[in-house]
């Protein structure tokens, strides 16, 4: 017995499903990972101040911190 065709309806319908999936699993993934973004950049805040050069001529008297010590 023979399969029916599918319709041109059916076919987009299930096209944006198999696309909006994974497109909004990034979107998801991207949401959750933004706190972890956000910890991160804060713990490296430190040693970012440390390689400007209007912080480091500020520091008088005592050695400005290396990015290395970071």
């Amino acid at each position: 017995m023979a399969r029916p065709l599918t319709t041109a309806r059916s076919r987009q319908t299930r096209t944006l499903w198999l696309c909006g999936l994974p497109h909004g699993f990034t979107h998801l993934y991207t949401v959750v990972l933004l706190p972890l973004l956000v910890v991160s950049s804060l713990a490296a805040l430190p040693c970012l101040r440390a390689l400007r050069p209007r912080d480091q001529a500020r520091v008088s008297g005592r050695e400005a911190r290396s990015p290395a010590a970071c």
